[in-house]
């Protein structure tokens, strides 16, 4: 079949004519054509040129995906495909290896967001790529490739990502998940990042103990001097038990319950995790120091981050003076550090049998 031929098919839009055009094509990417010479394979792709030139999207858009795992097609080719609409050069831009850096850096200037998003799926993106994606700014974009983990991203872009992530949230977990993420910009980052993120910092990255406490103090003295909660009365206790039955009750939900206003839904929630009584836990909330809540939130292997956030969170509900929540931070946080989950759990066990509150924290004290 030649050129002429194949163009005559593909101008036959009627249901045959498609299925003619589909089954030509699948027949020139056989593996009968596998020992083509060069001039049979010049002469195939010469007759595809001509079918990119002249037929709708729908007939490139099946050579673009036919050609995009070829290891031999021409580059002209492959570079015209790859500067098509984006539903065309889709196929092309994401898995074709024949495209350099230097064809990829134009398609990005120079095409869609949709191009963009090709290419940082590619299979190996190298740092001059990388540069020309971030540098075109698109947030959706920059998320996936951060989440490609075969993109190569220079220390100097990374710096510049990182100090974007105070303003783009969405950046959070892609650069945390990295594995080429330096630990100083790690800890950039926990002045900024969700509790779970901070868990995920302190699991992963080794910073000084005493500076990640520094660093949850201040975060905890500006959650409590935020601006009022919003308030939503809608949650009740059946939601939390429903969230329980469907392993939903977690420490973010917890966080969420609580920035939403909804405290009745966070001692709720408590009480279907610990068996402990409404009024207890509500002592919790309200008491100065914090201790209860520290010993309740070990034993259920809340991360600091989390506590510290839930810590905050709490002192709302009570009045104190700015300057002495700082000290009961820095206090709760001595406490959280000195015992261990199994030590909060025996205590956790004897509040859950009514045994006394005061008695059960002096022998956490004596414990340390």
């Amino acid at each position: 079949m030649d050129a002429k031929d194949l163009l005559n098919i593909a101008r036959d839009r009627s249901t045959k004519g498609r299925e003619a055009l589909s089954a030509a094509v699948t027949d020139l990417f056989s593996d009968s054509h596998e020992e083509l010479n060069d001039r049979e394979r010049s002469l195939m792709f010469e007759i595809l040129r001509q079918l990119i030139k002249q037929c709708e999207d729908s007939v490139r858009k099946m050579l673009s995906e036919k050609l995009a795992e070829r290891p031999d097609v021409p580059h002209d080719l492959a570079l015209e495909l790859g500067k098509d609409t984006a539903e065309v050069a889709y196929p092309i831009l994401a898995h074709c290896g024949i495209l350099k850096d230097e064809d990829l850096i134009e398609v990005i200037r120079n095409r869609t967001v949709q191009h963009q998003l090709a290419i940082a799926i590619r299979r190996n993106v190298s740092e001059s790529v990388s540069d020309a994606l971030v540098e075109a700014g698109d947030e959706a974009v920059i998320t996936k490739l951060l989440a490609n983990p075969n993109a190569r991203i220079s220390e100097r872009t990374m710096e510049y990502l990182v100090d974007e992530s105070e303003r783009v949230d969405t950046f959070h977990e892609p650069i945390l998940r990295r594995e080429d993420l330096a630990p100083d910009l790690a800890q950039r980052m926990f002045n900024w990042v969700s509790a779970a993120l901070r868990q995920h910092i302190l699991d992963n990255y080794e910073i000084d103990e005493v500076v990640i406490d520094d660093m949850l103090e201040q975060s905890a003295f500006e959650l409590f001097t935020s601006a009022d909660l919003r308030k939503n009365n809608s949650m009740s206790k059946q939601l939390a038990e429903t969230l329980a039955e469907e392993g939903e009750a977690t420490p973010e939900m917890m966080l969420l319950a609580l920035e939403c206003g909804e405290v009745p839904l966070f001692v709720s929630m408590l009480q279907q995790m610990t068996g402990l009584r409404e009024t207890l836990i509500t002592r919790f909330i309200l008491e100065q120091g914090g201790e209860g809540l520290a010993v309740v939130c070990k034993a259920l292997s809340v991360g600091k981050p989390q506590f510290v956030q839930i810590f905050a969170l709490c002192r709302k509900a009570r009045p104190v003076k700015k300057g002495s929540f700082s000290t009961e931070v820095r206090g709760v946080l001595d406490l959280y550090n000195e015992f261990t989950v199994e030590t909060a759990k025996r205590v956790l066990a004897r509040w859950s049998r009514d045994m006394g509150y005061q008695q059960a924290i002096r022998e956490i004290e004596l414990a340390k």
